[in-house]
């Protein structure tokens, strides 16, 4: 079949966007393995790193059966939530309207949510044209963006976002299927006028396991080692991005400070890392080793004890599984996370870890597993076992592809319906 995949801000196979595969990229991946002939629709614009990784729209082949097509939107942002992103969104939208009708045509389509304005275009140009449509709701726009602020401004935001609104009622509502990455996913799209299709369903985020060569892994190893880390220390790490708007690093780090037992590594980047590294430049126990290549970071999960979100309690975030948990489920983890929701009842119905609201939460129970390695094993047993069980990619992703290459073959049908 020709597969079209349509997701911006996820890293690329290629060597601009560095980190791991995620959720469209793996499938995306899995689609052409099995045959397909796949193209995944993005952007010359990369969301981690908020710059372009090409200057105008591009395409890069990848294998026989494997393709990006990067599009060009004029405008770009520096901050998630904005007036350039809308711009961006909109810009994203137009760009894949024009582009996606000089292509040739796709027996299914499978396209993130957000972005609206994509989700939109690929809902009509499937209606249009006959070609099933699955949308794949990740988070949940616009309603997040009038969460964000307080009372009275939100009612204005929420009012400035109709617009927005009525693009993903549309796109929702006229999707062949709707899936989400939690049950939360359904309710929204339930929210905006969805009546559930019989291919509606969950399907949760998952990790893509690596695997590395004896030598790759001794490298990442020594390099550890070259850091002043050995198993025998008690590690807390962080992987990710490094912003203080959406994360309490200055809590975790504060509380590492304050105790020579134990090491907290903060890797990755972000704009916030170079203040962190200012404010913690006389704590030996914290370190700051930047962007990381994928054996490196598992060579530090394997011999760390607890994997840190001190992410803040934003809407978006409150009722996810994010893939921050995932990957330490992977590594065998313990988890420490501030976020409430769906998260904290997982780490403590399923005993995988703990939940903190405060830096003296988080050293009570530092203190806790220190002195109870019986425990501390014991929760990294349990974060392993429920990732193979619940989150390993071949499993979950597996599924998705199996679903979408049914769709595919039954094909699409009806009009295509007005848009603003």
């Amino acid at each position: 079949m020709k597969i079209w995949t349509i997701k911006e801000g996820e890293p690329l196979p290629i060597p601009e966007t560095p980190g791991r595969l995620m959720r469209c990229g793996i499938v995306s991946e899995m689609l052409a393995q099995r045959g397909h002939d796949v193209t995944w629709w993005t952007s010359d614009f990369f969301h981690q790193t908020k710059l372009r990784v090409r200057d105008g729209e591009a395409e890069a082949a990848l294998s026989d059966h494997y393709r990006l097509k990067m599009l060009h939107p004029k405008t770009v942002y520096t901050k998630n939530i904005s007036p350039q992103r809308i711009r961006y969104s909109s810009q994203m939208g137009k760009a894949f309207r024009r582009a996606a009708r000089e292509a040739e045509k796709p027996d299914v389509i499978f396209c993130a949510y957000p972005l609206i304005d994509l989700a939109d275009e690929a809902v009509a140009y499937g209606k249009e044209f006959h070609v099933p449509v699955v949308v794949d709701i990740r988070d949940l726009w616009p309603d997040i963006f009038w969460e964000h602020f307080g009372s009275p401004v939100s009612g204005a935001v929420k009012a400035i976002c109709g617009p927005m609104r009525r693009k993903a009622a549309r796109a929702i509502q006229n999707a062949d299927a709707v899936i989400g990455n939690i049950p939360k996913c359904l309710e929204f799209a339930a929210d905006y006028g969805r009546r559930p299709g019989e291919r509606d369903g969950v399907y949760y985020l998952a990790y893509q396991e690596r695997q590395f060569s004896p030598e790759e892994l001794h490298a990442a190893e020594r390099f550890w080692q070259e850091k002043g880390l050995s198993p025998s220390d008690f590690i807390l790490c962080w992987i990710g991005q490094i912003n203080l708007q959406r994360t309490d690093f200055i809590l975790a780090a504060d509380a590492a400070a304050a105790d020579p037992r134990v090491k907290f590594v903060i890797c990755g980047d972000g704009p916030s890392k170079a203040e962190l590294e200012k404010k913690y430049s006389g704590c030996g126990n914290i370190l700051f080793p930047g962007f990381l290549g994928q054996a490196e970071l598992e060579a530090l999960m394997r011999i760390a004890s607890v994997g840190l979100i001190p992410i803040r309690n934003t809407p978006d975030f409150i009722n996810t599984i994010n893939n921050k948990a995932i990957e330490y489920m992977a590594g065998s983890l313990c988890i420490g996370t501030t976020l409430k929701g769906i998260q904290k009842q997982l780490v403590e119905e399923e005993d995988l870890g703990f939940w903190f609201e405060t830096r003296e939460d988080l050293e009570t129970e530092l203190d806790r597993l220190i002195g109870d390695p019986e425990l501390l094993r014991r929760r990294k047993e349990n974060a392993r076992r429920y990732f193979e069980a619940n989150f390993r990619s071949e499993t979950v992703y597996g599924k998705l592809c199996d679903m979408l290459e049914e769709l595919g073959a039954q094909g699409g049908g009806g009009p295509a319906q007005a848009r603003d």
